[in-house]
């Protein structure tokens, strides 16, 4: 498997799938889609130019004979001024895993399995939110 080419094959699905909704910002009646970034946020970016994104992260992977499995951190992070604001990032990965288990097959290879975990961060940095998700994804290896 080429992590890589797993990597923007999700982000391209997320982007098609999963990202064609709004959320608030730190400037009043104006709102925008979450932005889909690879590895981590551009280090030149100023705080607020991306307040709602997802970040797809490989962490871990192993091959075998037979199989090659990646494992991916999905991070959201949105900005809202609420108490409840972690509900978005809650929504935003709940549409993400939905999609992605509606399809089963990313880029035509790349199959995500199961257990999909996740988990919402005690400590938030208000107003900004964040959870992390993990999804595996396997791809049979090309016996020879």
């Amino acid at each position: 498997m080429t992590t890589l080419f797993l990597l923007q094959a999700l982000k391209k699905f997320i982007e098609e799938k999963c990202t064609d909704y709004s959320l608030d910002t730190k400037t009043d009646g104006v709102f925008v889609a979450p932005s889909v970034f690879l590895g981590f946020l551009p280090v030149k970016a100023a705080d607020d130019k991306f307040p709602n994104f997802i970040i797809l992260r490989p962490f871990e992977g192993e091959d075998s004979r037979d199989m090659a499995t990646v494992k991916v951190k999905i991070i959201v992070g949105t900005y809202s001024k609420i108490d409840e604001g972690f509900s978005d990032c809650l929504n935003i990965l709940q549409r993400v895993r939905d999609k992605l288990f509606e399809a089963r097959i990313i880029g035509d290879v790349y199959r995500v399995e199961y257990p999909f975990k996740w988990e919402l961060f005690e400590d938030q940095p208000y107003p900004q939110w964040q959870l992390e998700a993990i999804a595996v994804f396997t791809v049979p290896q090309m016996l020879k």
